[in-house]
């Protein structure tokens, strides 16, 4: 954990004291082989750094094989059923996809937590529920996202 030193004055003398900063997503050894597609995509995108490989780790852990009970396929774990228009086993279109779905979210519900329930439980569910009706699983995973990344 990072530290950052604050320095009170108080009447008597100086205190010292170390407070957490916020953290930055810093992709892991596994996933700096698609680093550069995270950060080309957000910046196309205009989305917060280190979002899309953050949201990949949590979908896959980066496997590019990866195969969900669902039906989800690879890094992004997108559904095909539902997004026709991606090739699914590759990884840079999956990343450049989940960018603009993400982008897609944000525009229609306003929020970075609203867009991120729309990418894990689906953009229907969020219009006709909201996100306080998401499931639990939902909830972590967008705090997990979010607070990971700093936002």
């Amino acid at each position: 954990m990072n530290l950052t030193p604050i320095i009170l004055a108080a009447a008597v003398g100086i205190a010292l004291f170390t407070l957490p900063t916020r953290q930055t997503w810093a992709t892991p050894k596994n996933g700096l082989a698609f680093e550069t597609y995270f950060k080309s995509a957000e910046k196309q995108y205009s989305l917060p750094a280190g979002l899309l490989s953050r949201m990949a780790y949590q979908e896959s852990r980066y496997n590019p094989n990866a195969i969900s009970t669902r039906g989800a396929i690879g890094i992004m774990q997108i559904i095909p059923r539902w997004h026709p228009g991606v090739n699914v086993a590759n990884p840079v279109d999956s990343i450049f996809y989940a960018g603009a779905l993400m982008r897609k979210y944000y525009n229609e519900f306003k929020t970075w937590p609203a867009a991120i329930a729309a990418y894990n439980w689906g953009e229907t569910n969020v219009r006709n529920k909201g996100i306080e009706q998401a499931p639990e699983s939902t909830k972590r995973y967008i705090r997990d996202v979010l607070g990971d990344i700093g936002l």
